[in-house]
């Protein structure tokens, strides 16, 4: 989605580079915030369901992304 977003506006100024650095902070953020929650233990508590829903979204989110890069939808 930040590659999208890298285009000028109508007046010719460029102010997306700014919002794309703050949901690149963002996506970090959160990641980390995943991350450092999980443990062995949380994963057999909560068992193999949400792990599958979370690599099924992963792989959505990855096609999605791969098949607008191929589309020229995204271009970098």
């Amino acid at each position: 989605m930040s590659l999208l977003v890298e285009e000028k506006d109508h007046n010719g100024s460029n102010d997306y580079p700014v919002l794309k650095h703050l949901g690149v902070i963002g996506l970090t953020v959160t990641l980390y915030l995943i991350g450092s929650g999980l443990s062995m233990k949380t994963l057999r508590e909560v068992g193999i369901r949400p792990l599958m829903q979370g690599i099924l979204l992963w792989i959505f989110v990855a096609a999605g992304s791969l098949a607008l890069i191929r589309g020229g939808w995204i271009h970098r």
